[in-house]
């Protein structure tokens, strides 16, 4: 089982399951490191995240999609007659458990937001070019 969204990302990426960022751009100061997305400036401040917002966020998405296919496949809220029970309440264990977490980091992603914004008004010159990247701000409003 998927312990982590890192972690699922880190395996659908080798699988080829989700799209990739297929590059950088001119300045890898403001970059996710594994996706490759631009960050807000006011997030590269601390040591740059593996996964931009907006990919975390899609990532989580992915997961639930997939076990929602997982427990449709086994009769939905209903069962079938060839799953165990076992079965039935793992996948319902991990959809609930994964869209706690997402839940979870999207509250954080609030918070965040209020740190961009700050940044924005300390950096009016850099605002604008800040608000076109792969920021909490944009995941949030998307």
């Amino acid at each position: 089982m998927v312990r982590s969204v890192a972690e699922f990302a880190r395996f659908t990426r080798r699988n080829d399951l989700i799209d990739h960022a297929n590059g950088l751009n001119g300045s890898d100061q403001h970059i996710a490191t594994v996706c490759g997305h631009s960050l807000h400036p006011r997030m590269a401040d601390d040591s740059p995240p593996a996964y931009c917002p907006v990919r975390d966020v899609n990532t989580y998405f992915d997961i639930l999609h997939m076990l929602t296919e997982a427990w449709d496949s086994i009769g939905g809220p209903w069962g079938s007659d060839s799953m165990t029970r076992s079965t039935y309440y793992a996948i319902r264990s991990a959809w609930h458990a994964t869209r706690q977490r997402l839940e979870g980091h999207v509250n954080c992603l609030q918070g965040v937001t209020d740190n961009e914004a700050r940044w924005e008004i300390e950096h009016p010159l850099e605002a604008e070019t800040a608000r076109k990247t792969h920021s909490a701000t944009h995941t949030i409003a998307s």
